[in-house]
């Protein structure tokens, strides 16, 4: 059976992944089974997901994917670069064949051309000495390096693509791991990426317009949703928002957070992840002085840091995540979901990945000790997710969860 990876997020799961998905199947063949590694309950911006992982995964089963595998915390809110790699090494893991994804150019061979010279000894070497004297974002140092070293401004039009830039990230872990998997880029559809606004032209609309649909509460038009998602995600979103009273409140959070670094030490974060260059000093004089997460925010925010990094570096230093942690490869992952042809796949993954697979979180008691230790780190995480709701989970039901099944059997009686 040929393995199709696709690496996500589906936060939430919306049109344009469901196209990407059956753009997928038109192009392999439909006896491919598409594996999604998605990410567990926060996301690359450091941000928690709208709902939880399980019923982002059930979406995106429900929407044409055939088995969906967890991309552990804390792996799930680093930077593009450890984000990607992450997941490239879980897909080589488990011998996936393809890895798919959406990008602005659909021309794989010019990604892969851009990807092997930013990969290339005097790109990296001289976007080290950019990152030592810059601040400026990730995005910016690579055009600038692009530029200064090769000067193509068709190239440097690519690389401004935010899915693009994705995909060469992509394609640089493949290199990376030297890994036996071939890269497949499809021509993303719908409204731009970060656009919050929902498009009037039938498009399909960005996840980030649909989080601030679904931010609004009780005031959420589930029919005008399923005119403009898959109904079976817009089912399913309501169902747990339901559940929970609200979707998983980043305020709330951030408010966390900001207790946490009230009350700590500078010591117990200083050699965590992102906290370099004396953001840790900093974080530590301006919590003190902030009485709320917007004022603290705005205190940490310079052109040295996004938004984006100080959620990520602030999550890193509440759990106490290391650099190295981050670097290390993943040793486990979960099944969060799967219907007949996922379930076949697993059967198979399973006897010839050289990952350890969960099919049920309280097994991660029984996985070698450094796995053990990487899956520990993932549910103290989502035992902070669990209090992000109106309605909060207690910490115990998150070792209940069993990966979602949808089955094609009929079931007759007599």
């Amino acid at each position: 059976m040929k393995t199709a990876a696709v690496i996500s997020e589906f936060n939430p799961f919306h049109a344009g992944h469901a196209l990407l998905l059956r753009k997928i199947r038109l192009s392999e063949g439909e006896d491919t089974a598409i594996l999604c590694i998605m990410s567990g309950n926060y996301t690359q911006r450091g941000e928690a997901a709208v709902i939880c992982k399980q019923s982002r995964a059930a979406a995106a089963i429900e929407g044409g994917a055939d088995l969906v595998l967890e991309l552990p915390f804390p792996y799930c809110c680093a930077g593009a670069e450890r984000f990607a790699q992450a997941a490239v090494r879980i897909a080589n893991a488990v011998q996936t064949d393809l890895l798919a994804f959406g990008a602005e150019c659909e021309d794989t061979d010019r990604l892969f051309s851009l990807a092997a010279k930013i990969e290339a000894p005097e790109f990296r070497n001289a976007y080290a000495s950019l990152c030592e004297r810059n601040g400026i974002g990730c995005a910016a140092k690579i055009e600038t390096v692009y530029r200064a070293l090769y000067g193509k401004e068709e190239d440097l039009s690519i690389l401004r693509q935010p899915n693009n830039l994705l995909g060469i990230e992509y394609i640089r872990a493949i290199l990376r791991e030297n890994a036996p998997i071939k890269p497949v880029a499809f021509r993303r559809e719908g409204a731009a990426h970060g656009t919050d606004t929902l498009p009037k032209d039938g498009i399909c609309p960005s996840a980030e317009a649909l989080r601030k649909i679904l931010g609004t509460g009780d005031t959420v038009q589930w029919e005008m949703l399923r005119t403009i998602m898959p109904s079976c995600s817009a089912d399913i979103l309501q169902k747990e928002i339901s559940e929970r009273k609200s979707t998983a409140d980043n305020d709330f959070l951030m408010r966390q957070l900001l207790l946490y670094y009230q009350l700590a030490p500078v010591e117990a974060y200083l050699s965590t992840d992102g906290m370099t260059g004396g953001l840790a000093h900093r974080v530590r004089k301006f919590a003190s002085t902030s009485a709320d997460p917007s004022s603290f925010f705005s205190a940490l925010r310079t052109k040295r840091y996004t938004d984006a990094y100080l959620r990520r570096a602030l999550l890193c230093g509440f759990f106490g995540i290391t650099r190295d942690m981050l670097n290390a490869p993943p040793l486990y992952t979960q099944v969060l979901a799967m219907n007949d042809r996922g379930c076949r796949l697993l059967a198979s993954l399973r006897r010839k990945a050289t990952i350890s697979i969960l099919t049920k979180p309280a097994a991660y008691r029984h996985l070698p000790h450094d796995a053990f230790l990487q899956a520990n780190r993932t549910l103290r995480a989502d035992t902070l997710y669990a209090s992000l709701f109106r309605l909060p989970l207690p910490p115990s039901d998150l070792l209940r969860y069993l990966p979602y099944r949808k089955t094609d059997r009929i079931v007759t009686t007599s």
